[in-house]
């Protein structure tokens, strides 16, 4: 009689990867000539800010440096992709492991009022920082009344 422990944490990853990857196809699998597709493991976790000059994407990247991401804004899209590449220690076996690895990739519809010539992008500590600068036609205007 064998005995096999199953091990919650695998489950849930494998559950994980094929949510991502069929949210992957589902928002990359529209348009034809464009790169849409990869073959995505895990989605780092973003955070979306908004200020009246411009929009703050922050995208979750430990161990990751600028050489291993790559970004492209082209007409209403920001695509965000790279891999975490982990090196199996042979003399060791892995008895738990929850670090996402492997290939990621993220997509993002922009608002109408994006400069795309301003988007700038920054990598600090882990943390990837993609600025979208508004077009000036949609900062808001403040406007002074004259009171008699």
């Amino acid at each position: 009689m064998t005995i096999r422990l199953s091990n919650p944490t695998n489950e849930v990853k494998r559950i994980s990867n094929g949510f991502n990857r069929m949210v992957n196809e589902l928002t990359h699998g529209s348009k034809d000539n464009e790169k849409k597709s990869c073959d995505c493991y895990w989605a780092p976790r973003v955070n979306v800010a908004e200020s009246k000059d411009y929009y703050l994407l922050e995208m979750d990247l430990p161990g990751l440096n600028d050489k291993e991401v790559s970004i492209t804004a082209k007409d209403d899209t920001l695509h965000i992709e790279g891999e975490r590449k982990f090196v199996k220690d042979q003399k060791r076996e892995v008895i738990r492991e929850e670090i996402m690895g492997g290939k990621f990739c993220r997509s993002f519809k922009l608002p109408e009022n994006i400069d795309n010539a301003k988007t700038e992008a920054a990598f600090k500590n882990g943390v990837l920082s993609v600025t979208l600068h508004k077009t000036e036609e949609a900062k808001p205007k403040e406007i002074s009344i004259k009171i008699n």
